[in-house]
């Protein structure tokens, strides 16, 4: 859901759309090639069948949680920190080009193309609509919710406060009587 200051916030961020849509490209094709390179380093390929390299990106991934102690022991592991450090880096690329680190794994299990999810956003500005990238996140979207409640039920309190002035006499302030004669 869009508000009225988006687009304002859109014009005056300062920031040259096409410049912007080069940086996106260029990240999209760093990140392209290291997936590349990745598929072609038989060493990260071969660490990648290593079962203490299976069981720690299972940790990581929340398939397939691990008991602290073992998984602090899988870290320390040769192997499990080489692959770390290439997943920390295809996670920053990713992360350059507009992708989440659930986007990111799953262009890592090969499951995901860098240049149709390109595609796809660029179909989206050309329609006039919101990429995925420009969506508002939950956290956004969660906070914009709650000040709209706040605000409902403070409209609502004050509502009530000015009804019971209504005509000079507060409303309620009387007897208290249930059943009283004065109809």
């Amino acid at each position: 859901m869009a508000s009225w200051s988006d687009d304002r916030k859109r014009r005056s961020s300062g920031k040259d759309p096409k410049k912007e849509a080069a940086r996106f490209e260029e990240a999209r094709s760093r990140l392209q090639a290291y997936l590349a390179a990745l598929k072609q380093d038989e060493t990260f390929q071969d660490y990648m069948k290593d079962e203490a390299v299976k069981r720690a990106i299972g940790h990581w991934t929340n398939t397939a949680r691990l008991p602290p102690d073992e998984a602090q022991e899988l870290v320390r592991e040769r192997r499990v920190a080489a692959v770390f450090m290439r997943l920390r880096q295809l996670q920053e690329l990713a992360r350059d080009a507009g992708k989440s680190e659930a986007e990111a794994f799953q262009l890592f299990l090969g499951r995901g193309d860098v240049a149709k999810a390109a595609e796809r956003e660029e179909q989206g500005r050309a329609e006039g609509g919101q990429t995925k990238a420009e969506e508002p996140s939950w956290q956004l979207m969660f906070a914009r919710a709650v000040i709209k409640m706040v605000l409902m039920g403070l409209f609502a309190a004050a509502f009530m406060t000015l009804s019971k002035y209504i005509g000079g006499e507060p409303r309620g302030s009387g007897s208290g009587r249930v059943g009283s004669d004065e109809m």
